[in-house]
């Protein structure tokens, strides 16, 4: 699963969260910024993953949700 977002500033530092908790790259979560792109790839996706994500940079904010069905 992948979640996308752009920015009108290059190089932006935006952040990831599932909830209120902040992500990180691991093999679970791969975090790629290039230019105005930045994207969160959840790998192996199952149940768990069900929830709220957002990408947050200063003030501003996107939020999406992600359903899992089939577990």
């Amino acid at each position: 699963m992948t979640f996308e977002c752009e920015l009108s500033l290059d190089d932006a530092a935006v952040e990831w969260y599932k909830g209120d908790r902040a992500l990180k790259n691991s093999d679970k979560y791969d975090i790629v910024a290039k230019g105005t792109v930045h994207r969160l790839t959840i790998n192996d996706v199952d149940s768990k993953d069900a929830g709220e994500y957002s990408a947050v940079f200063k003030n501003k904010s996107t939020k999406a949700n992600l359903a899992v069905e089939g577990y």
